[in-house]
């Protein structure tokens, strides 16, 4: 993986998302995800979105993935850019980031 770690419990990553979510109303999806304060600090969050764009390989059929997060919440950006994700745009609430899936 890209943290350089492997899970060898994909049952233990489940639980430190708490939820997921996806929609694909008029060709657009929604993921969103937590993660239980007892897990944070753990690379959970990096591992899960690493393994959802993984899977989104094989099923979206565009070249990019397109994610957002408020600025106050640092950790969830550092998850993206983790993932090879770059911010391009922010405003005074939210930013914008891509990542290549292709």
């Amino acid at each position: 993986s890209a943290i350089g770690y492997h899970f060898r419990n994909i049952e233990l990553l489940e639980q430190a998302l708490t939820h997921s979510s996806y929609s694909n109303e008029n060709g657009s999806g929604h993921l969103g995800f937590g993660i239980i304060k007892d897990f944070r600090n753990m690379h959970y969050g990096t591992e899960g979105l690493r393994l959802t764009l993984e899977k989104c390989r094989e099923l979206v059929r565009e070249d990019e993935v397109y994610m957002a997060c408020f600025k106050y919440n640092k950790p969830s950006l550092a998850v993206m850019l983790n993932n090879g994700a770059r911010i391009v745009r922010e405003d005074s609430e939210i930013y914008y980031t891509r990542v290549r899936i292709r």
